[in-house]
């Protein structure tokens, strides 16, 4: 199967399915019953509580095939479904749904063509075989064979079926979307090229046997996403990973006004494995010699920070990049600096361990500054006040965007929207218990009573 598949669903057609599913569910666990344990990819959706958080009767959208989207939702159509599940297990995929009345569903499908394909009756056209009071829309993969695998997976016990992989139940029905990934077939998919450089990663070698589960819940102002990896036994596998903490001196030389900032703590583990892929990348042998230095004086500590003062005009905005050094990593970088990079013209010696780059065509200088066992490289304003560390504490990397409102960034989301006036801020970070992604939309976009009903009505302007 393609790694991409799962991703390839047409928008419209998922959309179709989520939205029109209406009260009082049969069992989640009996759908998850009928999913093998070797498949891919596993989602569970709850669409009638996404319609409730969307207020799908009482909102307004602009585009037409939404428009007859939420009139089906509002149909009564014999679907029964608070709960649905889809599953991608080699070159085929399929979503699952209960059907409470065949009356009404029949009604509902009257015009569309109806045949028959390995003794269940099916619609062709809408990819969609009924099998007793069950709904298989298979979203990929040919529907005859489809339609002959399932009545033994119908019927398969709990030892085969998803079910039984240690971890699954704790973790998924427990959001509005929850994804499982074998993460280990998922890696075998990856062309040989690409696995030959992740294999010199120790961390992707242990999540080989990872179950990867992504939760995701929309609440009144906020969308949060967290990530969980469990090992064979079902147990949280992060700590196994050595993560390491931020290095919060590193923001002293990130401006505390940056719109966009990120840093990350990398173990020897992860910076060997940094020098293992270059060593496979580059190709010329001074390239390999500086990167071999620097990556020989990195610690692992790393910030970066943007500030984005005009969307127009990229060059006018300014930024750092801030590396974390070894015991012996300032006087090995003002060695290649000195004796090589100075000497072939890439740079020039400013001030005491501080370089600027040559032959770069920007309007501002781009600085590299060695101070206080940092390699700090600068464009643009100098940082003045430096950045609050506290989002990052305790965290192995993060990520913060300031999409606040009068900043570029919430003023070019509102021309991109139709001008309505979004702002808001992005938040991310790992740590030895989850990986973490919060998406905030301040007054959830004015008009609108949460978040989902704003990211619906977006929606109705993007299609």
């Amino acid at each position: 199967m393609n790694a991409q598949k799962f991703f390839r669903l047409n928008l419209l057609s998922l959309l179709a399915l989520v939205i029109m599913m209406a009260s009082c569910s049969k069992d989640s666990s009996e759908l998850m019953g009928f999913v093998p344990k070797d498949a891919d990819v596993v989602a569970t959706l709850k669409p009638m509580d996404l319609a409730k958080k969307a207020n799908l009767k009482e909102l307004k959208v602009s585009n037409p095939s939404l428009t007859k989207l939420k009139d089906l939702f509002l149909a009564d159509n014999g679907i029964d479904l608070r709960q649905t599940v889809f599953f991608q297990m080699g070159d085929e995929g399929c979503f699952i749904f209960a059907i409470k009345d065949k009356g009404k569903f029949e009604k509902a499908f009257e015009g569309i063509s109806k045949d028959e394909i390995n003794g269940k009756p099916a619609y062709p056209e809408m990819n969609l075989i009924v099998a007793d009071d069950y709904g298989w829309m298979v979203a990929d993969g040919d529907m005859a064979a489809v339609a002959g695998k399932i009545d033994s997976w119908m019927t398969q016990t709990e030892e085969n079926s998803i079910q039984a992989v240690k971890g699954f139940s704790d973790m998924m029905l427990k959001s509005d979307v929850d994804v499982y990934v074998n993460f280990g077939k998922i890696y075998g998919m990856a062309p040989a090229s690409e696995r030959s450089i992740l294999s010199n990663i120790p961390a992707y070698q242990k999540l080989k046997d990872a179950s990867l589960y992504i939760n995701l819940s929309f609440e009144k102002e906020d969308v949060f996403i967290k990530f969980h990896a469990l090992n064979t036994e079902g147990k949280n596998m992060l700590p196994e990973m050595g993560l390491k903490d931020i290095d919060k001196s590193v923001f002293k030389y990130i401006d505390e006004k940056s719109s966009f900032v990120t840093a990350q703590a990398a173990n020897q583990e992860m910076v060997d494995s940094y020098k293992a892929m270059m060593a496979q990348t580059l190709v010329v042998p001074s390239e390999k010699q500086m990167a071999d230095v620097l990556l020989n004086s990195w610690d692992g500590s790393l910030a970066v920070g943007i500030t984005v003062s005009d969307l127009d005009n990229y060059m006018a905005n300014s930024g750092s990049l801030v590396l974390g050094l070894t015991e012996n990593g300032e006087e090995n970088l003002n060695k290649m600096f000195k004796n090589e990079m100075v000497t072939m013209g890439l740079l020039t010696e400013t001030g005491k361990n501080t370089y600027t780059a040559n032959n770069i065509p920007l309007p501002s200088p781009l600085t590299l500054k060695i101070v206080d066992d940092k390699l700090v490289v600068n464009y643009g304003a100098e940082v003045k006040d430096s950045y609050s560390a506290s989002k990052f504490s305790g965290k192995s990397s993060g990520v913060y965007i300031d999409c606040s409102e009068g900043t570029p960034l919430a003023q070019f989301l509102q021309g991109a929207l139709g001008n309505k006036p979004v702002s808001g801020y992005v938040y991310g970070y790992m740590d030895e218990e989850e990986g973490s992604l919060q998406i905030h939309v301040n007054d959830a976009g004015g008009e609108h009573e949460n978040v989902m009903s704003l990211l619906v009505d977006l929606m109705s302007l993007a299609l």
